[in-house]
């Protein structure tokens, strides 16, 4: 009964058919986070349709994402818009869960990350005391909004943020909260572009011109695939590449 506003999916390996996967969804006008298991695909895993649904109810957990961190202007009031979850502290979970152990992706550093209306990229992780809330960690400043589908964390250490203002996308430490870079998207006569997301080397981005959309495939840039390699060889000094958008992105 409440509207979604962003969704990311996550897996414990590299088939999702054959992965334990949960999504995750905003809602509650960004105040709101749930996280559920995907149904099971019919004749990959054991166990009754009932089963399955006692065990997605005692699975599912919905965090309430505080708001004191929130700027509160006199004319506008800072929203959270869009939610990416990095897929390796999924199969970090899976390994603990081996162990004994059943820890939550929000118990862990830069698993979960949100972009809010003003531009800030913020890494939550759950209270130290309070289990049920979700509170910043650390956050990175932009000068532009980030909406719905914008964000991607990729499990090598870094996140990519879609820039439509300035029609880039930026590299960003996952780690530190530091900007890696910036690329440029192909300047297309009347392409609008909406939405990105990631997976192996390639960044996919959703753009439309007047009635036609379509989803473009992008290489990601070679120093965000090097970028663990280079982060330790150089310290970080990666980053001093600056903020202006770089070379284009390669399709």
């Amino acid at each position: 009964g409440q509207a979604l506003k962003d969704i990311d999916v996550a897996c414990s390996g590299e088939d999702p058919l054959k992965s334990a996967c949960q999504v995750f969804v905003l809602h509650a006008n960004g105040h709101r986070l749930a996280e559920c298991p995907l149904s099971s695909v019919p004749g990959l895993r054991a166990g009754s349709g009932q089963d399955r649904a006692a065990n997605e109810a005692r699975n599912n957990v919905t965090w309430y994402i505080s708001d004191d961190w929130l700027q509160h202007g006199h004319n506008a009031r800072e929203t959270v818009e869009s939610i990416a979850v990095n897929t390796e502290c999924m199969k970090d979970a899976q390994r603990l869960a081996r162990r004994g152990k059943h820890p939550r992706q929000t118990d862990q550093t830069g698993c979960v990350v949100v972009g809010t209306s003003s531009g800030r990229i913020v890494a939550l992780r759950r209270h130290l005391t309070d289990g049920s809330r979700l509170v910043p960690e650390k956050a990175v400043q932009s000068p532009h909004a980030v909406s719905q589908g914008e964000l991607h964390v990729f499990p090598e250490g870094f996140l990519v943020a879609l820039r439509s203002a300035t029609r880039s996308v930026e590299g960003i430490d996952a780690r530190t909260g530091a900007s890696i870079g910036q690329w440029r998207l192909p300047a297309s006569p009347g392409v609008a572009w909406l939405k990105l997301t990631g997976g192996g080397d390639s960044l996919f981005v959703l753009g439309k011109n007047g009635t036609d959309v379509n989803l473009y495939r992008f290489l990601v840039p070679r120093l965000l695939r090097q970028w663990p390699r280079e982060h330790r060889l150089r310290g970080g000094a990666a980053a001093a590449e600056g903020r202006r958008p770089q070379k284009f992105l390669e399709m």
